[in-house]
């Protein structure tokens, strides 16, 4: 807004700024919080506020009065993040299947995981989350915490991280099978970019686990028969596991809403999601006949739908390619469509 319109804030502002003695941190931490407030007499509740003289240790008066004011599904979500250590570059996506599987984003009207992206940005616009260069993943965002903003959940939390286990780059290659039997509360399991041949048959005990994350996993070959005892799982990435055989008894997963990097449309004809799809490797279907078999359009109940070619591919047949294409519209009620290295010449139309 124009400051000029404002002069009753600005004498408040100074005070506050003045109150904040120098430090960046503080001062980029309240503006983030001020910008949404335009009463003078939020601003002056902020400049009366006790914390300014209570003793904090390492933690800032400014962002204890930012925590304060954050809506009480923010605070919980901002609190887990003390899992975290300091100095430790996490994604977007990741810090949401945390909340998520912790139960800190309530199921609405919604999908969960856009609920979980505006908690993300709230805190991300009071400076408590910064974006930080990924120089292993370039195309992904990557945040972390400052130091002294990590030391506030620290404080703020409770025993909310006994339900969470990331194995991500570990350099393992199988885990023990009485790992998850002693683990059964566990809801949010990533065993990402490791060279896990099999996973233990335990892990289809896990009765809460709601997320499970198995990309790049280059060496798995197949999953449990048993996992459709997973009857809370609803979010599995099995993306780039090029070795991963057709898993059809995932067709009983009862609770899946989110599947991404399926490369069956045989198998997808069996899932029933409530959520979003990612079909990849479409390269090698064959004809159109194939992308029959997914019954793309039966689907009313997915609204994000992801296909894609894999751009190594030297095949070229535009016409084939539109047909599939053709083939895989969606159902009208889809919301967001993402086609990734598609060779055709021209689009099908994907909204008749």
């Amino acid at each position: 807004m124009d400051p000029m319109g404002h002069p009753e804030l600005e004498e408040v502002g100074k005070q506050i700024a003045a109150k904040c003695k120098g430090l960046p941190l503080a001062l980029k931490t309240l503006a983030g919080m001020l910008r949404s407030k335009s009463e003078v007499d939020g601003w002056k509740r902020i400049l009366r506020s006790e914390i300014w003289d209570l003793p904090h240790n390492d933690i800032l008066p400014a962002l204890m009065l930012s925590y304060n004011d954050l809506p009480a599904h923010s605070k919980r979500c901002f609190s887990f993040c003390a899992i975290f250590p300091k100095d430790y570059p996490f994604r977007k996506e990741q810090v949401i299947h945390m909340w998520i599987a912790n139960g800190l984003v309530p199921q609405e009207d919604e999908i969960i995981e856009d609920s979980g992206s505006q908690y993300f940005l709230e805190l991300r616009s009071r400076s408590l989350f910064e974006r930080v260069p990924n120089p292993l993943e370039g195309n992904i965002e990557t945040f972390l915490m400052h130091d002294l903003v990590n030391d506030l959940p620290q404080i703020a939390s409770s025993k909310l991280c006994i339900r969470v286990l990331s194995l991500s780059h570990y350099r393992i290659k199988e885990l023990p099978n009485e790992l998850f039997i002693k683990l059964k509360l566990l809801r949010f399991l990533d065993l990402s970019m490791t060279m896990i041949e099999k996973l233990p048959n335990s892990i289809c005990v896990l009765y809460n686990l709601e997320t499970l994350l198995l990309s790049s996993c280059g060496y798995l070959e197949e999953l449990p028969l048993h996992m459709k005892k997973l009857i809370k799982l609803r979010h599995l990435d099995i993306s780039n596991t090029c070795r991963l055989k057709m898993p059809l008894h995932l067709s009983k997963l009862k609770s899946l809403q989110v599947l991404v990097g399926a490369k069956f449309l045989i198998w997808v004809k069996y899932i029933n999601l409530y959520g979003s799809l990612s079909v990849v490797e479409l390269q090698n279907v064959v004809d159109r006949r194939e992308a029959v078999k997914a019954k793309m359009r039966e689907k009313n109940h997915v609204d994000k739908l992801s296909l894609a070619w894999s751009k190594s591919s030297s095949v070229d047949n535009s016409q084939t390619e539109r047909d599939i294409l053709d083939e895989l519209r969606p159902h009208k009620i889809i919301k967001e469509v993402e086609i990734t290295g598609y060779r055709g010449t021209k689009f099908p139309n994907l909204a008749s």
